[in-house]
């Protein structure tokens, strides 16, 4: 498989970011395709094709998970916009595999010292 330059985009935005901001903004991985494509502002059916090819050669782990989507006034929401449940075929970087997990480990682990920090500033509001 060649590697072009949308490829190398696709493998950088699929590793565990490394700053607090980023943290937050894109959540810890492994990220969907329709992720991918908002962030690089590529299309999405293209992305996920790519990214389907990828895994066929072994540079990205699929990892099928489900994650919340907003949905605008789905058939299946009656109507309703709101966060509805569904299963994402999401990727891993197959390079920095270990050190992602071991990332998003460690970012969960701090999940309740983190919401009990916003917790405690908000009440002093």
């Amino acid at each position: 498989m060649r590697m072009t330059e949308n490829k190398r985009r696709i493998l950088e935005a699929l590793r565990a970011p490394e700053s607090e901001h980023e943290r937050i903004e894109r959540t810890m991985p492994p990220y969907s395709a329709s992720s991918v494509a908002r962030w690089l502002q590529l299309d999405r059916h293209n992305v996920a094709r790519t990214l389907r090819n990828m895994a066929e050669v072994g540079l990205v782990i699929p990892d099928v998970q489900w994650v919340d989507v907003w949905a605008d006034g789905l058939k299946s929401t009656r109507g309703r916009s709101g966060l509805v449940r569904k299963q994402l075929t999401c990727y891993w970087c197959a390079d920095t595999l270990e050190a992602d997990r071991a990332a998003v480990a460690e970012w969960e682990a701090g999940r309740e010292e983190r919401c009990n920090a916003v917790l405690d500033k908000l009440a002093r509001l």
